[in-house]
């Protein structure tokens, strides 16, 4: 898989050490779910970028950094809701089938939650696979799965609104900065017209000094 800048990273900033959170919950609900790998993703100019990975002796298939397109993964489809987020297993769903990474990696079973912003909008995927067919999962399990997401759901929405905070709060401080600048400019201007007045004067003198003719040595 294509990778991208590895780091837990929102706003170009990289996040807290409370991420250990979201990690930690990839690798519960892997075990829970006897599944081989879960991942937390986020989405960025129409790929999902895995942010979190917990899939071991698998980093060949993924790790974090890694990339797909939207258009190759189901996440779409389950945000859409032409593929359930619970799916035991994917023969099932000609959709899934129908999708080159079903066999490409392979997936057959899938369970996926969307991770949203506070404004509803989706963030990204908290998502479990494995490339057998699962038929004891439930919707006990989706309900599981569904707790672990709210935990890192709520983890993004805490960041997002830090990096807003902090963003305003700079911006706060760089407009209090141009207005103290534009206070001071009259002033500043003032000392370098009389600064570019002496360079001038010291220009004429050095000019009129070269034009002396030099005295001719008998």
């Amino acid at each position: 898989m294509p990778s991208v800048d590895s780091s837990f990273d929102i706003f170009g900033q990289p996040i807290g050490g409370d991420t250990c959170v979201i990690q930690e919950a990839l690798s519960a609900i892997r075990t829970h779910l006897d599944m081989e790998v879960a991942y937390f993703s986020e989405f960025v100019d129409g790929r999902t970028i895995f942010r979190r990975v917990d899939a071991p002796g698998l980093e060949h298939l993924i790790k974090e950094g890694d990339s797909q397109s939207l258009d190759d993964v189901y996440c779409n489809h389950i945000l859409e809701g032409r593929l359930p987020e619970l799916i035991p297993d994917t023969s099932q769903f000609p959709l899934a089938v129908s999708m080159p990474i079903t066999q490409a990696v392979p997936i057959g079973s899938h369970a996926s939650i969307p991770i949203r912003r506070a404004d509803g909008t989706p963030y990204g995927m908290f998502c479990c696979l494995s490339p057998r067919p699962n038929l004891s999962l439930n919707t006990r399990d989706l309900d599981v799965l569904r707790m672990f997401a709210d935990i890192a759901a709520k983890q993004v929405n805490t960041e997002l609104e830090h990096n807003r905070s902090k963003r305003e709060i700079y911006a706060h401080r760089l407009g209090n900065r141009r207005t103290r600048l534009r206070h001071r400019l009259p002033a500043d201007l003032r000392s370098l017209d009389r600064c570019s007045g002496v360079v001038r004067s010291l220009v004429a003198v050095f000019r009129a000094a070269v034009s002396i003719p030099r005295p001719v040595v008998q």
